[in-house]
């Protein structure tokens, strides 16, 4: 049995067929808590950081951010009457997805292909970092 498990989601396929795991868990009591996190990559290179590419960037990061938020707001519903608790991070999302997974974390999981296309010509590089960082087991769903 599982304390808290904390699932990584992205909107991809995969990672709402690890929400479904994570509910799955609920459920059939094997996990007692799970924390849904989205995490929004920062994309801002200091060496090309300038007023113009700010002007450029902002606005589309708030977007993402917004649309964190409601696939949050969207993954909370779905839990609905379990214990759940949702958590939008800015950052890398391997290295904030290992850091928040030292608070007391007994599994991640994660889809195997989020929606960045070009990062995910492997096994996906968010869930591939994802398992080489994290110390606690890692579920990685097809």
């Amino acid at each position: 049995m599982y304390g808290k498990v904390i699932v990584a989601v992205d909107g991809s396929d995969s990672s709402q067929k690890a929400l479904q795991e994570a509910k799955r868990m609920l459920a059939n009591q094997v996990a007692q808590e799970v924390e849904v996190v989205y995490v929004a990559p920062t994309f801002r290179n200091e060496i090309f950081y300038t007023d113009k590419y700010n002007a450029v960037l902002d606005p589309l990061y708030a977007q993402m951010l917004a649309e964190g938020e409601k696939l949050l707001e969207k993954c909370a519903g779905e839990l609905e009457g379990y214990n759940v608790k949702t958590t939008l991070l800015k950052g890398e999302p391997p290295a904030e997805i290992a850091k928040l997974a030292k608070n007391n974390c007994d599994l991640v999981i994660v889809g195997s292909r989020g929606k960045n296309p070009i990062s995910n010509l492997i096994l996906g590089s968010v869930s591939s970092r994802v398992l080489q960082i994290v110390d606690c087991p890692v579920l990685i769903i097809k």
